[in-house]
C-alpha cells in the first residue's frame, strides 16, 4: 500500500496489526475498563501476534545534549512505534498536542494515540518523519483526504478529491469544499456527489465533525464537539456539526456508481456572528473481516474522504481594514545571517558613535540574494481571512530585482499562520540561457550592497505593507577576487619578465629579411 504521494505507508505491517488488535479488544472490553487494564490486555494481544513489546519504557528527553526529563510511553512496538493509551470520553486537543510533543522529543517516527473510553474506538496515527525537516503533518489517512487544500495552501478549488487506500477502495467526491455566508435562523440545502471507482460495492457512513487548525503550522484537528478543542460546554450554539443533517448517512455505493448525498445546515436563531468550521466524512464500514476490502496481511483498511464547510454566520460589524490582520513576524531567518560580520561592524561603529551603533543593531547582512523570509500572519477577526500578496526586493536606488507571489492562504479566527516565503532574484536573459549550475551560481552571487524587502498583503480591498532593510555581501566571491588581485600585484614584476621573455623567444623564431 502507498500513500497519496506514492510513498510506502510507514511501518505498514505493524500498523495493521496494531489497529486489528485494538478493534478486537474494543469489541470485547468497550469503554468499561481503566487504562491499566487496557494496557495489560493490549500488551498481551500484541505479544500474541509476535510483536516485540516494551511496556512503560523510560525515554530520556534530550535538549542541546543534556537530559531535561523523562517520558514514559505506555507501549513501544518493535523498537520503532510509540503507543499512548487513553480511557476517557474523548481525546482532547491538549491530549493530541501533548502526544505530538512527546513524539517530536523522541527518536521515533510513528506513534498511535488510542482511546478506548469513547463511544467509538478512537485511533490517531501521527507521523513525525518529514516533520523533522519541515513542519508537522497529518496522519496519512487525513492528509490524503482534504488538508492539502485548506491547511497547506489555502487555495480552494472545485475539482474532485479522491481516496484510494487499496486496490479495492477508490472513492472520489465533489465538491471538496463549501464556503458559505449564512444568516441566523437560515437553512441551507445542497448535496455532495460521491463516486465509487472501484470494482466492489462499499458500505459507507457519513459523519459530521468539527475541525480547527493548530497554531503556526495550520495542521487540521478534528473533533466531535468544540468542547474537545476549547474546553467549552458542548452547546449547539458552538457546535456546528450539530447544525448538519445528513439525509441518508448510511448507504451502500455500488461499483462504478455515483450517489448524491443530500444535507441541510440549520443556523440557530441565537448563534453568535463569526466563523464556524466542520467537515462531512464518508467512511467505509467494514462489516466482515473476511470481505474483499482486506489487504494481503489480513487487516482491513478503513479510509476516509470528506468535504469541508467554511461557514460565516452574519456579517462583519465594520468593513475590512488593516486591523483585521497582524504581521507578527517578518524577518530573515538567523541561519542566513553573517552574524560574525554583523557583530564586528556593530562593535566598530560603537567605538565611533554609541548613538549610531544603537540604530543599526537590527540590521542584517546575508551572503546571497536567494533567501527565505519568515512570515507570520495573525487573524484578529471573528471570521476566517484569506490574505495574499507579494514580496518584492528593491535595490538602494529603488530598482526591483525580483518578486515572489504569496498565494492566498486561509487563516481561521484568532489563529497565527506561519508562511515561509522563498525568494529567488531575477537574472538577465543571457544568464538564464547558461547551464543551470552556472546560472544558479551567478544568481546567488550577482548582487552586492544595500537592499530592502517590501511585503504587500491584501484582504479584500485592504492593503498592508511591511519593509525590512538588509545588506548582501557575497564574501566568498569577494575574498576570491581580493586573493587573485593580491597575487597579481605581488607577482607583477615576474609576470612582466615572463611576458617579455615569451615575446622575445617568438621574435627570435621569425626568419630575418
Amino acid at each position: 500500500m502507498t500513500t497519496k504521494n506514492g510513498e510506502q505507508l510507514l511501518y505498514k505491517k505493524e500498523s495493521y496489526i496494531i489497529r486489528g488488535a485494538c478493534f478486537d479488544l474494543y469489541k470485547k472490553f468497550g469503554g468499561a475498563f481503566k487504562e491499566i487494564i487496557i494496557n495489560k490486555a493490549l500488551v498481551s494481544e500484541l505479544k500474541h501476534k509476535r510483536l516485540n513489546i516494551e511496556n512503560q519504557k523510560r525515554i530520556d528527553i534530550i535538549h542541546r545534549g543534556e537530559k531535561i526529563g523523562t517520558y514514559i510511553p505506555d507501549i513501544i512496538v518493535n523498537e520503532k512505534i510509540l503507543i499512548e493509551l487513553k480511557a476517557k470520553p474523548f481525546i482532547t486537543k491538549e491530549d493530541d498536542k501533548q502526544f505530538w510533543r512527546y513524539l517530536k522529543a523522541s527518536d521515533y517516527k510513528l506513534g498511535f494515540l488510542i482511546n478506548f473510553g469513547s463511544k467509538k474506538l478512537e485511533i490517531k496515527r501521527r507521523i513525525y518523519d518529514r516533520a523533522r525537516e519541515k513542519s508537522p503533518r497529518l496522519s496519512v489517512l487525513l492528509s490524503a483526504v482534504i488538508c492539502f487544500y485548506f491547511i497547506a495552501t489555502g487555495l480552494l478549488s472545485a475539482s474532485l478529491a479522491s481516496a484510494q487506500t487499496s486496490n479495492q477502495i477508490k472513492l472520489m467526491i465533489a465538491p471538496e469544499i463549501f464556503e458559505l455566508q449564512l444568516e441566523k435562523g437560515e437553512q441551507y440545502n445542497n448535496k455532495i456527489k460521491i463516486y465509487n471507482k472501484g470494482e466492489a460495492a462499499i458500505p459507507l457512513e457519513a459523519i459530521a465533525s468539527n475541525f480547527d487548525a493548530e497554531e503556526f503550522s495550520g495542521t487540521a484537528m478534528f473533533y466531535d464537539s468544540l468542547s474537545d478543542a476549547n474546553n467549552e460546554q458542548d452547546d449547539i450554539l458552538f457546535n456546528p456539526r450539530k447544525w448538519m443533517e445528513i439525509k441518508n448517512p448510511n448507504f451502500i455505493l455500488d461499483a462504478q456508481e455515483t450517489e448524491n448525498i443530500k444535507f441541510s445546515i440549520s443556523i440557530p436563531e441565537n448563534a453568535e456572528n463569526g466563523g464556524y468550521y466542520t467537515v462531512i466524512f464518508f467512511e467505509p464500514k467494514i462489516l466482515d473481516v473476511n470481505n474483499s476490502y482486506q489487504e494481503k496481511s489480513g487487516v482491513s483498511i478503513v479510509p476516509k474522504i470528506g468535504t469541508l464547510f467554511l461557514i460565516s454566520v452574519g456579517k462583519r460589524e465594520k468593513p475590512v481594514d488593516t486591523s483585521f490582520l497582524t504581521v507578527s513576524k517578518f524577518n530573515i531567518p538567523e541561519k542566513f545571517h553573517l552574524k560574525t560580520l554583523e557583530n564586528s561592524i556593530i562593535k566598530i561603529t560603537g567605538l565611533i558613535s554609541t548613538a549610531y551603533a544603537e540604530t543599526i543593531k537590527s540590521f542584517s547582512i546575508v551572503e546571497t540574494g536567494q533567501l527565505r523570509f519568515n512570515l507570520n500572519i495573525k487573524n484578529n477577526d471573528a471570521y476566517h481571512i484569506k490574505p495574499f500578496g507579494k514580496l518584492a526586493i528593491l535595490s538602494n536606488n529603488g530598482k526591483i530585482i525580483g518578486e515572489t507571489e504569496i498565494r492566498k492562504t486561509t487563516i481561521l479566527p484568532g489563529k497565527t499562520r506561519e508562511i515561509p516565503v522563498d525568494f529567488i532574484p531575477e537574472i538577465p536573459v543571457i544568464v538564464q540561457k547558461l547551464p543551470s549550475p552556472l546560472s544558479g551560481f551567478i544568481s546567488k552571487n550577482l548582487f552586492f550592497g544595500k537592499y530592502r524587502s517590501q511585503l504587500t498583503l491584501n484582504i479584500e480591498n485592504t492593503t498592508t505593507k511591511e519593509e525590512i532593510e538588509f545588506w548582501i555581501f557575497p564574501w566568498k566571491i569577494f575574498l576570491t577576487i581580493v586573493f587573485v588581485l593580491a597575487v597579481l600585484i605581488l607577482t607583477r614584476k615576474r609576470i612582466k619578465i615572463a611576458i617579455k621573455a615569451l615575446i622575445g623567444k617568438k621574435q627570435e623564431g621569425y626568419p630575418r629579411v
